[in-house]
């Protein structure tokens, strides 16, 4: 959700600019860095930003005017406010420590994205667009043509990538062939942003977590597997309601889902296909951590909406595959 609560800023900011033209110039606009991050885990927010810090820097510097960012935050948010700007309150936005603005998504914008996903399976997310509201998404071949297009420039065996590691890795890389196959390339990816993996209990063929393609392979085989399970028991609706209720357990998928575009985008521009595949890890053991749990495999319609679960683990399975597709590592994971 990065770049909705970018597109949202950057419309705020627009129509404070028409209204206030001297704190800040239309033509200041296009040079303003609105830069959305991840809040870190001791913030309960979703997303932050201090696009008020460099405007502030702006004025100083163009107009030897000085004003602080939590002034400037508090006279967008009235314009946010006032105008009501984000259809149906998807994100609850507010002023932070040092005027950082804040946000959190609504539970309304869950049950959009993964309605609107249902229908466009994947391409959604791989789209360059906003996820809501685009007036027309390319085709999901055109959508995965593209990322595939630039996923392919990147140079997965240089040597970056072989001499980041310890001496042992560096040794089984040299001795690989000159093209590497693809367990080796997404291991070796994966290993990049977690030194605790173990490379050798994936040469040895051992099962479990630390073996990336036999983590694959298997939600491969499990998620769609749960699909089946939960639309024979449950059925399966056109769409969610507006209600339908997140539980937490379902949260770090959630979350894993709406930053999957930004991950995407930052493993692309920066050259570091290793975010996108650590990204995907965390997706699959979020699904075993929901799938593998005694009350959700009760099968209690109390406990859990499972309809709701469906439309998450689909679209989980879907962005999994469809990022293999990218990466070219579809032959890792045979999804049925």
């Amino acid at each position: 959700m990065h770049f909705e609560f970018q597109y949202l800023l950057a419309d705020l900011l627009s129509c404070f600019s028409s209204e206030n033209p001297d704190l800040l110039p239309p033509e200041y606009l296009s040079e303003l860095l609105v830069k959305v991050e991840d809040a870190p885990a001791h913030i309960q927010a979703d997303l932050m930003c201090d696009v008020c810090f460099s405007w502030t820097k702006m004025l100083l510097e163009r107009q030897q005017f000085s004003v602080l960012p939590t002034m400037l935050a508090e006279k967008l948010l009235r314009v946010l406010v006032r105008e009501s700007i984000y259809a149906k309150g998807d994100f609850k936005v507010w002023l932070a420590s040092q005027g950082f603005l804040n946000a959190t998504f609504n539970q309304s914008l869950v049950v959009a994205l993964l309605n609107e996903a249902r229908s466009s399976d994947s391409t959604l997310f791989f789209t360059r667009h906003a996820l809501k509201g685009a007036m027309a998404l390319p085709t999901r071949a055109e959508a995965l043509a593209q990322r595939k297009s630039a996923y392919e420039k990147i140079e997965y065996t240089n040597e970056r990538y072989i001499t980041s590691h310890n001496e042992n890795v560096r040794a089984l890389m040299k001795a690989l062939p000159q093209g590497l196959e693809a367990q080796h390339k997404i291991m070796l990816l994966a290993t990049m942003t977690n030194v605790e993996l173990d490379y050798e209990v994936f040469l040895k063929g051992i099962g479990g977590s630390e073996n990336v393609p036999w983590l694959i392979s298997k939600f491969a085989v499990d998620g769609p597997q749960f699909l089946h399970q939960l639309e024979e028991l449950f059925g399966l609706p056109a769409t969610l309601s507006e209600d339908a209720q997140i539980v937490q357990m379902f949260m770090p998928l959630v979350r894993l889902i709406l930053s999957f575009r930004q991950t995407l985008t930052q493993g692309e521009k920066l050259r570091r296909p290793e975010m996108l595949v650590a990204h995907l890890i965390a997706m699959i053991k979020a699904f075993f951590v929901i799938y593998n749990h005694p009350q959700v495999r009760a099968f209690d319609t109390r406990n859990f909406n499972y309809q709701f679960l469906y439309f998450l683990i689909s679209l989980s399975v879907a962005l999994v595959r469809d990022s293999l597709y990218v990466m070219n590592f579809s032959t890792l994971g045979k999804f049925n």
